[in-house]
């Protein structure tokens, strides 16, 4: 095992307001970690931070031992670390398939000049049906993305992401809204994707968490209050004070 992703003192103020608080923090090549805490303790702002959508008032970020630091966030993404964000982004009036090949195209170097005849190209075609199969969508591949079921959209948004071909992929809530079922399909896949690639999630649904999680960080204020395994965090009795509730971890 070893270290995919680091951040070294990581702090982010907007004004007075301190967003994430000298977090220092490795994250190994392997597994799923969750990120959990209260709303507003920094989480989706940590997120920003590592994938170069903000830059960080202080601190230095490191993937696969290079430093990434203030570099754009399309440079990050070429490097291999990719995110889905808390609400879907997809072309409505595009079919499942069309949104994928569009991603793979696009990733490639094609642009979108190349999208009439994207049929033609075996590679792209190749990778957007490889993503359909790890998806468990093919039945929905020829479905205009606007008629999705709210967690097909969710699976949509993963595959999108996919299409950047991470080594490390970050999920912002990914199974937000979902119930029963769906939510159960979305843990299912991103457990079977663990095993392909590093998965970090922010999660507020703990039963998600601790069914998923081989490790939890868990902020509060900005800064990291716990880092252990599903049980640690469980019997942590800060963990208990500050953020979970006796129901959420029997």
């Amino acid at each position: 095992m070893s270290i995919m992703l680091r951040a070294e003192y990581l702090t982010k103020k907007f004004g007075e307001l301190v967003a994430v608080n000298n977090v220092t923090l490795s994250i190994e090549d392997t597994g799923i970690l969750s990120i959990i805490g209260p709303n507003g303790a920094g989480k989706t702002t940590f997120f920003n931070l590592i994938t170069g959508y903000y830059k960080p008032t202080s601190g230095k970020i490191y993937f696969l031992d290079n430093e990434i630091t203030n570099i754009p966030s399309y440079e990050i993404v070429r490097k291999g670390l990719a995110r889905s964000f808390q609400i879907a982004s997809y072309f409505p009036d595009f079919t499942v398939f069309e949104n994928i090949q569009l991603g793979v195209l696009n990733y490639a170097g094609y642009g979108f000049k190349y999208l009439i005849n994207a049929n033609s190209i075996k590679n792209v075609n190749d990778k957007a049906e490889e993503i359909v199969e790890l998806l468990e969508i093919k039945k929905e591949e020829n479905l205009k993305a606007k008629y999705l079921s709210h967690g097909d959209k969710k699976l949509l948004d993963i595959a999108m992401s996919l299409t950047l071909e991470p080594k490390t992929l970050l999920l912002d809530e990914p199974t937000s809204g979902l119930s029963g079922e769906v939510r159960n399909r979305v843990i299912e896949f991103i457990k079977k994707l663990s095993e392909k690639l590093k998965v970090v999630v922010i999660e507020h649904d703990m039963d998600v968490v601790f069914s998923i999680s081989d490790r939890i960080v868990v902020l509060a204020e900005g800064a990291i209050l716990a880092d252990g395994t599903r049980e640690e965090i469980k019997n942590n009795e800060k963990v208990r004070n500050a953020y979970l509730r006796e129901e959420e971890i029997k």
